[in-house]
């Protein structure tokens, strides 16, 4: 795994801010192909990406009043550390039985999120077993999620208190109030051969706790973001968006979401996916060459190109490395281009 040196973020002034092992790969693929982006080596920014010359993140809005519990039936809900910067991890992985809820990859302002992976979940990439993730784990701020805008729900409970199950596009949920005001969901149980039932996620959730407070990380510090864009989400070795299907971390070793406009962090069901829902921008991912859709060939020049229309890539010296960056097509791939070529890398970091 590659060592990245944390590198402390600006934050602005601006105004608030996939089922059987094929189908989950399939699904992620796809998604990853609309918001994958730029990075060559491993450089690092911190908590909430440090941005040469100006602030990539916003400072989102303070969140709304907390909703009460639905029915503290076990007692007062438990008080839950909260991060202090818009990206931190405040949550470590944990085992419940078959299942390793895995270290925390994804921050916001609105959530933190985390894989889980279950025993004998693998597959074969490129002749080498990987994880994979058959749930994911996310955990709101106070105020941030919206459980009164879920429907079709079904009664469910976590460690004696009442929750909700439900289904989205990624299998069934579990949503539970793990503080006052702050809900979690896990995500996944779809119609696979790792089929997560109901009474597992509710183990899973009981399971939950608190970590050191610690910043989020990504692999690249950028001098240049076009004007209105900030960085909502950062993943920390690992790709922006759903935790779920190849092992995010075997897959990639960091990345963010930028966005325009700048998503509320409350009034949520579900993160802000790119390419899922209302939230476009585009996505910046450092992923092993071997592995991506457009590779860099052997003896090929290692400039930055576009090889379709809001898709755009760089490679770090060796070109084992590739930067890529997704756009949702408002942007012109000038503009992508201007943003890989003002992106940072630190290459003395690398170790995997």
């Amino acid at each position: 795994m590659r060592v990245y040196k944390v590198v402390e973020l600006a934050t602005s002034d601006a105004p608030p801010l996939r089922q059987s092992v094929d189908e989950i790969i399939e699904r992620g693929e796809r998604a990853r192909r609309r918001r994958r982006t730029a990075l060559a080596t491993a450089s690092a920014a911190a908590a909430v990406l440090a941005v040469v010359g100006l602030a990539a993140v916003a400072r989102l809005g303070t969140p709304t009043e907390p909703e009460p519990p639905l029915t503290p039936a076990a007692g007062p809900l438990p008080d839950f550390p909260q991060p202090s910067s818009p990206f931190e991890f405040t949550i470590s992985g944990y085992q419940v039985g078959r299942f390793r809820v895995g270290a925390p990859t994804g921050a916001s302002a609105a959530y933190q999120r985390a894989p889980i992976y279950a025993d004998g979940a693998t597959t074969k990439v490129n002749d080498t077993t990987a994880p994979v993730s058959v749930a994911e784990l996310v955990v709101y701020r106070p105020g941030a999620f919206a459980a009164d805008r879920l429907t079709n729900t079904r009664p469910a409970t976590v460690a004696g208190r009442d929750a909700l199950q439900y289904t989205n596009e990624h299998g069934l949920v579990l949503a539970w109030q793990y503080t006052t005001g702050g809900w979690a969901t896990v995500n996944g149980g779809g119609p696979n051969r790792y089929e997560v039932s109901i009474e597992e996620l509710e183990d899973i959730a009981a399971g939950l706790r608190p970590g050191e407070p610690t910043p989020a990380r990504v692999p690249f510090t950028l001098s240049y973001v076009p004007a209105g864009y900030r960085a909502v989400e950062v993943s920390s070795g690992a790709y922006p968006g759903p935790q779920l299907g190849l092992d995010p971390a075997f897959m990639a070793r960091g990345g963010a979401l930028f966005s325009n406009p700048l998503p509320e962090p409350r009034g949520l069901t579900g993160p802000w996916n790119y390419g899922f829902g209302p939230v476009g921008g585009f996505t910046i991912s450092l992923i092993p060459n071997s592995q991506s859709n457009y590779p860099l060939k052997p003896g090929e020049a290692k400039n930055p190109r576009c090889p379709s229309e809001a898709l755009c890539h760089a490679w770090n010296a060796d070109g084992s490395l590739q930067i890529e960056i997704v756009g949702d097509g408002r942007l012109p791939d000038a503009e992508l281009l201007k943003i890989l070529n003002g992106l940072t890398l630190v290459p003395s970091a690398l170790t995997q």
